[in-house]
């Protein structure tokens, strides 16, 4: 580095790859994406946080910047409760990015059929991933919105509940089919069909009425993967499947441990010749290994803060509930997902709770105890238990650490002897599986 000249030279590029370029200050940033070959020498201005490359290749490597800025992000179009409409503006984003795709090719003159097929794969896997896994989640920083973790006939399972057309979702992927993703020639070079393939069998292929991210789940898809895929597809939508998993907490609970540590032993030898692959599947294994499925000394003793200002322990409420089946609610006054869980499975959860001999215990992951303290006071006629939390540390607690909290809302199940039951359980509103677990948990005890 010298004053404003920064030189990088990568010598592990070793054939034509896809790469992103960052830059990032004290509260903005902005990214692009190239496509390098060997020997490929860049250059590039950086000025108000806007990438501008020169040189040999500029018409290529400038392409996806201007796309960004020419046209509609996929991130301004939420699902609003009508697929139909979702469906038509996705579209509409996809052939406006062909549209203009196609015109920069002839005003720059870009004569690489290897770069133009592969900005068309890129846009055609963006929007696929789009479709299937509508955005409806909105930034809590920006105008934007982000994939939900469910795929499209769960977002609109209770649209169409009130519909009596029949709701295709073969026509509304545009009838893709499984030979759509054989493509091992896009795993080094675009994250857009890494990302739809991964969401495609988990919402699409298996999507049948298993619970998201459970060992049913799990083992549909790892069964659709070997029998469709080979090779480095496999190995990667198997890798990929791990991490998206343990991500959510599966493998910690009584139920799903020895399946994930079983898949990870059984690819150990694939994953041994991937250094990348293998320091995460080692990560993730040291992990299970050392898992209690009882709360460790730090993690009971995390503190807690009610309303009224005073402070417990985690443990301490633990021996407050007694033998009872506890269901610890993670939320924050900022996730409406979660506020609607409270407001809605009010009766169910009051049912379980008189019935099922369960005790909810709400545990907000907050940053700002005074957002957290004014949120819980509104929504008093929804809670039915006093155990409502505020957690010193949040996600940074020891018991935040210890659970992996990190997507919310988040539902821990423990038995009468505080046992982890099920670490990343059903949405409350899902009242038929959950009821199911709570039933399975009593007949035990």
């Amino acid at each position: 580095m010298h004053n404003d000249t920064l030189s990088i030279e990568l010598d592990s590029i070793n054939q034509n790859q896809m790469l992103e370029v960052h830059v990032v200050g004290d509260d903005i940033g902005s990214y692009t994406r190239i496509l390098i070959s060997p020997g490929d020498t860049l250059t590039f201005t950086i000025k108000n946080y806007n990438i501008k490359f020169t040189g040999k290749n500029a018409n290529y490597h400038n392409f996806f910047n201007a796309l960004e800025k020419k046209t509609t992000d996929y991130g301004d179009n939420p699902y609003r409760g009508n697929i139909d409409v979702y469906k038509k503006n996705t579209k509409n984003i996809y052939n406006q990015k062909v549209i203009f795709f196609n015109q920069y090719i002839d005003e720059n003159n870009l004569n690489s059929n290897e770069f133009i097929t592969l900005v068309k794969d890129i846009l055609k896997f963006e929007y696929l991933n789009n479709l299937i896994q509508p955005r409806s989640v909105k930034s809590k920083f920006f105008n934007y919105y982000y994939n939900t973790n469910k795929g499209v006939l769960a977002t609109i399972e209770e649209e169409y509940n009130k519909r009596e057309d029949i709701f295709d979702v073969y026509t509304y992927v545009d009838n893709v089919t499984i030979e759509d993703f054989v493509r091992t020639d896009l795993l080094e070079n675009s994250w857009a069909f890494k990302n739809a393939l991964d969401s495609f069998i988990r919402f699409y292929f298996t999507n049948d009425d298993f619970l998201n991210y459970s060992s049913e789940a799990f083992l549909a898809q790892k069964d659709f993967i070997q029998k469709n895929f080979e090779g480095d597809l496999e190995y990667y939508a198997i890798a990929r499947m791990i991490r998206e998993y343990n991500k959510r907490g599966f493998g910690y609970s009584t139920k799903n441990i020895d399946i994930l540590k079983n898949t990870i032993n059984e690819y150990d030898s694939v994953f041994s010749t991937k250094p990348s692959y293998k320091e995460k599947m080692d990560e993730y294994l040291d992990e299970l290994n050392n898992f209690n499925f009882k709360l460790t000394k730090d993690a009971l003793n995390s503190r807690l803060i009610n309303p009224l200002g005073d402070t417990i322990t985690i443990g301490e409420v633990f021996k407050k509930t007694g033998n009872k089946i506890k269901v610890i609610d993670f939320w924050a006054s900022w996730c409406p997902p979660c506020i609607r869980e409270i407001e809605k499975a009010k009766t169910f959860k009051n049912e379980l709770k008189d019935k099922d001999n369960v005790e909810w215990i709400y545990i907000s992951i907050d940053k700002d105890y005074n957002k957290w303290l004014k949120k819980t006071l509104e929504l008093q006629e929804y809670f039915n238990t006093e155990n409502q939390y505020y957690l010193v540390g949040g996600q940074n607690s020891t018991l935040g650490k210890s659970l992996k909290v990190r997507g919310i809302p988040r539902y821990v199940i423990f038995d009468k002897q505080n046992k982890i039951v099920l670490d990343n359980a059903p949405r409350p509103s899902d009242s038929i599986v959950f009821k199911r677990v709570i039933d399975d948990i009593n007949k035990k005890n």
